[in-house]
């Protein structure tokens, strides 16, 4: 294999071209004189012989300089070496009290049975009711080493489990962890729904039961203490919905069963329930709109703005063609007070009103009019994570990650117009540039058949791949975008971080896609978030087409005129885990501005929901109508969540216009909670400590002392079991967390896998830098004494004729 060499000075070696010409200067310069014709004629005769000479030893001082040249420009090449690595094994053991439903003798017993193979130590990392196993693990790593946890996985104090597992796989560390099946039953139960509503609306929520044992048990839940379930059952999740009139109602659940902890089997939960927010429905015509609204909210509809806003949590602006500058400057104000703003579109608002160029644009999410894109006007770069880590099976069926990376990119590729300008990289620790950013028309068939040949292999570092990147976009016209494919599992994240801002800032968004389940989501979506950008799951790429791609078209081949609406960013709270199934009719022609988040989208990638922050306020542009004409799917229950979700947005804090107010959430026995209170005089109960932060704004820490409902300065809070019985069982990422580090699960008993797995973990293969600096100056010596050599020859041949 031919061997590719790089140079940490490669300019030194372009110092032989002045050295060859002073060397074929020497070799032409005639440095003789002559004292007489005799002598000359003499000379002549012999100098063809003289010349070739000459030029061989010329040949062979230029090579000569050319090696010692390339020595000092400090020649190396990239090799992976393959180490034994370090075969010594930590077992990380969980005593917290939540494993006693497990065989606790499973550690001591591993380390005994090690021992015969490898230096084995135990450590503990959960003990009593504190399982702070993310810390545990993190003060054991060392890098290059071999982890065994045994452990339930429920962390209940300290740093995230998965994330410091995570971390030991950039220190090519490698975690292991024990199936455990358990030996004593045990039934946890839990609350889940909303801690703070509005009256008059019906309320989800969910009774979460862990029972890894599947045994039965006879379930109670009590609203108020009225009965609403009882039953006998085995079910994981039993939902349940409730109204509340305003104040602080009660939750209570229970199992009765018999199980090894008693203290789980019960769980309190307090529900905060305000007053409808009040509405401010601005519109010149009747709306379809205020059906929805009517059963939310405490709505005024009026058809122009009052001299004051003020008893409002939010304002809703229906198709109004335009405002007046008092009419703006009272919005204005209203929403930097940290109120909310609604603009509905239509026929009269918008691109149709008086919005474009108006002191009005200035406080929307969005400029009026389509944003002038021309044919070839978008440009995009795809950067493909080809690291090691992408070298795992993507599914059961056997694929690997970067084959389905790979998949993703020629998908894409093919959503692009011919006229899109695309180029791609390649990266692990470095980017690889497969094509510059240019018309797809002229190479679709290269950059595919390049992207097909791509190998696995290496670390991961993203900020490498979003800096050459950025190269490429920083001098083009038009959109620049930046499509990361990686299952996130970088090195050096906070500057991953910077190097997204820094690129944001020069006005490239950078979209994410993840790949694989053990995709570190938090990182994709924090580097789009970042990028202003959006994070798409793997089944989600095609979305990508809507921001910038081929619009769809009709089987006919013709435009839509009736347009599905799609969001393009799920992170946000108004679409998160929200399923939309609409078409809308018509839509205003706007473009999101660079700070706001463009949430939903048409189908041909027209925006739909633009939100963004003003001041301490909120505005939320939705550039379609009211449902009259164009948008009616929208008002009905499956998709009215998108409107109730972007209104709620806007209201934000719904108890920010209480003179009297206590924020205070539900906890566990063994967590401290902070309780904040608004409050024109300063409030005291002997239950906590108080300390103004503020004007009329008081804080402290309450220390809880049994469980129950606890009344607290006027409220109540739900006070619970320790939380290291919330968990029971074995956590079920785990097993996803410990497969990034390329760990597996492993049966306790089945020692000679573990050790074996252990001898094949341990091998470490290395990048490192071989530098060849001796062979080339092994080589100009050779051709100096060479040299030397063949000169005393000729020496030797003249002093004998």
């Amino acid at each position: 294999m031919a061997l590719a060499l790089s140079f940490q000075e490669p300019w030194i070696i372009g110092l032989i071209v002045p050295l060859i010409l002073g060397i074929f200067l020497m070799l032409i310069i005639r440095f003789v004189r002559f004292k007489d014709k005799k002598s000359q004629e003499e000379y002549e005769k012999t100098k063809p012989e003289r010349t070739r000479g000459r030029v061989f030893i010329g040949i062979m001082r230029v090579l000569a300089v050319f090696c010692l040249l390339v020595a000092i420009a400090g020649p190396f090449a990239v090799q992976q070496v393959v180490t034994p690595g370090d075969q010594t094994v930590t077992v990380l053991a969980d005593i917290s009290k939540s494993f006693e439903v497990f065989d606790t003798s499973i550690a001591p017993r591993l380390k005994d049975r090690l021992d015969k193979y490898f230096p084995t130590q135990i450590k503990y990392v959960a003990t009593d009711e504190t399982s702070a196993i993310g810390d545990g693990v993190l003060a054991s790593l060392k890098g290059n080493d071999n982890i065994l946890l045994v452990s339930d996985g429920n962390n209940n104090y300290g740093r995230d489990l998965g994330d410091i597992i995570f971390y030991a796989s950039t220190l090519n560390s490698t975690v292991n962890a024990v199936n455990l099946q358990p030996m004593k039953s045990d039934v946890a139960i839990q609350v889940k729904g909303p801690r703070q509503t509005v009256s008059d609306v019906e309320n989800s929520f969910v009774v979460e039961v862990d029972n890894p044992s599947n045994i039965e048990f006879h379930l109670v839940v009590d609203v108020d203490g009225k009965r609403v379930i009882e039953k006998v059952t085995t079910e994981t999740q039993i939902p349940f919905t409730s109204r509340f009139s305003e104040g602080v109602h009660k939750i209570t659940a229970s199992v009765n069963v018999n199980d090894h902890f008693k203290q789980n089997n019960i769980f309190y939960k307090t529900v905060q329930v305000m007053d409808k927010p009040n509405i401010l429905f601005v519109s010149m015509k009747e709306s379809p709109l205020l059906r929805v609204l009517n059963e939310l909210y405490n709505v005024d509809v009026k058809n122009m703005l009052p001299d004051s806003l003020s008893k409002y949590h939010t304002v809703i602006v229906n198709d109004i063609a335009g405002f007046t500058d008092d009419d703006v400057a009272l919005l204005s104000d209203y929403v930097i007070d940290g109120n909310g703003l609604v603009v509905i579109g239509g026929e009269n608002s918008y691109n149709f009103g008086r919005y474009e160029d108006s002191l009005f644009e200035t406080l929307l999410p969005v400029n009026i009019g389509t944003g002038g894109r021309k044919e070839g006007d978008i440009n995009t770069v795809l950067c493909i994570d080809v690291s090691g880590s992408t070298g795992k099976a993507f599914s059961q069926a056997g694929a690997k990650k970067v084959d389905v990376e790979k998949a993703q990119a020629l998908s894409m590729l093919k959503d692009f117009k011919p006229t899109d300008n695309v180029g791609v990289i390649a990266f692990n620790v470095n980017a690889f540039l497969l094509s510059g950013v240019s018309p797809l028309e002229s190479k679709y068939e290269e950059v595919a058949n390049k992207i097909l040949t791509l190998q696995d292999g290496g670390g991961t570092v993203i900020s490498t791949a979003l800096a050459s990147a950025a190269e490429l976009l920083i001098n083009v016209e038009g959109s620049k975008n930046i499509v990361i494919i990686s299952d996130g599992k970088t090195k050096h994240l906070q500057e991953t971080f910077r190097t997204a801002e820094k690129i944001a800032d020069m006005g490239i968004r950078i979209y994410t896609v993840g790949i694989g389940k053990d995709t570190h989501v938090s990182n994709m979506q924090e580097i789009a978030n970042i990028g202003r950008g959006s994070y798409f799951e793997p089944e989600q790429s095609q979305r990508l087409r809507i921001l910038f791609g081929r619009p769809p078209e009709t089987e006919e081949g013709m435009p839509m005129q009736y347009y599905p609406i799609v969001p393009v960013d799920n992170a946000h709270f108004i679409t998160k885990n929200l399923e939309i199934n609409a078409t809308i009719g018509g839509y205003n022609q706007v473009v999101p501005k660079s700070a706001a988040q463009h949430l939903v989208s048409t189908i041909d990638g027209s925006p739909v929901l633009v939100v963004w922050r003003f001041g301490l306020g909120k505005v939320v542009t939705i550039a379609t109508d009211d449902g009259g004409k164009y948008a009616g799917p929208l008002l009905r229950p499956d998709n009215s969540q998108l409107i109730s979700r972007s209104i709620n947005w806007a209201v934000g804090d719904l108890a920010r216009r209480s003179a009297y107010f206590v924020d205070a959430q539900d906890t566990y026995i063994d967590r401290p909670v902070e309780i904040t209170v608004k409050s024109q005089s300063v409030p005291s109960d002997p239950k906590i400590e108080l300390s103004k932060i503020d004007k009329d704004l008081y804080s402290g820490v309450y220390y809880p002392d049994k469980t129950g409902f606890i009344d607290i300065l006027g409220t109540t809070i739900a006070v619970n079991y320790n939380s290291e019985y919330a968990d029971v069982g074995v956590n079920s990422a785990l097993r996803d967390a410990v497969k990034s580090t390329g760990g597996q699960m492993l049966d306790p008993d089945a020692v000679d896998k573990i050790v074996e797995l252990i001898k094949v973990n341990s091998r470490r293969i290395k990048t490192e830098n071989v530098f060849y600096t001796w062979a080339f100056v092994l080589a100009a010596l050779i051709l100096f004494l060479i040299d030397v050599c063949i000169r005393r020859l000729n020496e030797n041949r003249r002093i004998k004729s």
